[in-house]
């Protein structure tokens, strides 16, 4: 429940501030799949509809963690020593290690969902979205490859859903 709510916070936060009125050529592209994403977690704080929670062991319990202390920390630490020193450099609650961690934490909810799966897609597709278009374009447009790193979650994301999409109710695959 804490985690849903501060990430809602670090994603409202993100549209508004960040999107709306700093970065403003993305406000569209990044502002409004941030806000969705910030509703769709704050409206589900005490939901049961996205479950936020490290799987119980396997590689996928590893790689979790990997992505979050990536998130959490060591993206910031890469982007200062590649030049992008703060203010100008990120922190961990930007937008592409928010969406990194929330990505790490969200992809491996998809066998835990008995139900139906639209409100869990419709958020994981406001953070795939995030992380193709600035993965991709980030490194292209603004010599920020650091960000390629997002859009390695996103693809690490897109393949733990699909892995999961057809075994609701499983547990994560272990190896």
């Amino acid at each position: 429940m804490l985690i849903k709510a501060v990430l809602a916070a670090v994603f409202f936060w993100n549209a508004i501030v960040f999107f709306f009125f700093y970065m403003t050529e993305s406000a569209i592209a990044g502002g409004v799949p941030f806000a969705v994403a910030g509703v769709l977690l704050a409206a589900d704080i005490t939901g049961k509809r996205v479950r936020v929670a490290l799987p119980a062991s396997g590689w996928l319990k590893y790689i979790t963690i990997a992505w979050a202390v990536w998130a959490l920390g060591l993206y910031t630490l890469a982007g200062w020593l590649s030049g992008h020193l703060y203010p100008a450099g990120p922190l961990p609650v930007a937008p592409c290690p928010a969406t990194i961690l929330a990505i790490a934490l969200l992809s491996t909810s998809m066998a835990t969902i008995k139900t139906s799966r639209a409100y869990f897609s419709l958020l994981f597709a406001m953070l795939l979205w995030w992380a193709f278009f600035a993965g991709i374009f980030a490194p292209l447009l603004y010599g920020f490859w650091l960000d390629l790193t997002l859009l390695a979650a996103g693809i690490y994301g897109l393949l733990v859903i699909i892995l999961h999409w057809k075994r609701p109710g499983s547990t994560p695959v272990k190896v």
